[in-house]
């Protein structure tokens, strides 16, 4: 009898396990990734010097870009549905063949018109993703304002196959005065949120 029990509850915990694992495993199926490409450091414009930024952050100016960098590609939120990665090994086709101009309201507009749909489509199969997302330049600005004098835009593109752009804009916040990047974390953890949001949930 013993015997029989012990089978028997043996046989519940496979079963629960089995089930768990199955659930695990189609929620790592389902789940769209997006390959986050940084141009932060090509596209970087502020109205404050380098210097005063490098200062405010305790970083020297030579790397102060790439820590900004870090700090904005890391800041997506981890979800179930959504996993970003961050491109930490850029194709040689976006540091040569993207370019950028400035399109309404100064959103930065990346070109693709130099890369073809096959060499374009290629980077979702390698790098195993559903979206590319360029972080197309990040512009830290003084602004006339009684309350808030800096203002922080983030330009961002969407992508899917054959180049399409699903979205491109810019998202902002504001602080009082010049701060360093790891007192904007929250604000910029709020803003990389605002993106998942309103654009990846309605893409999932």
């Amino acid at each position: 009898m013993k015997n029989t029990l012990l089978f028997i509850s043996l046989l519940l915990i496979t079963i629960s396990s089995s089930g768990h694992d199955k659930k695990e495993a189609s929620n790592e199926i389902s789940k769209k990734k997006v390959l986050v490409v940084s141009f932060i450091e090509k596209n970087f414009k502020s109205t404050y010097e380098i210097y005063e930024i490098s200062k405010e952050n305790g970083i020297d100016s030579e790397t102060i870009l790439s820590y900004l960098d870090d700090k904005i590609c890391g800041s997506f939120p981890k979800s179930v549905e959504v996993e970003f990665i961050k491109c930490t090994d850029k194709p040689k086709i976006f540091e040569t063949n993207v370019t950028f101009s400035s399109g309404k309201k100064d959103i930065l507009i990346p070109n693709l018109s130099e890369i073809d749909n096959v060499s374009f489509n290629k980077l979702f199969e390698a790098y195993h993703v559903d979206y590319i997302m360029f972080i197309n330049g990040y512009e830290i600005n003084w602004i006339d304002d009684p309350q808030f004098k800096v203002e922080n835009n983030i330009h961002f593109t969407i992508l899917v196959k054959d180049r399409k752009q699903i979205a491109t804009t810019k998202q902002t916040f504001s602080t009082p005065k010049l701060i360093s990047f790891d007192k904007m974390e929250k604000r910029i953890q709020k803003l990389t949120m605002k993106i998942y949001t309103k654009y990846f949930k309605k893409l999932i």
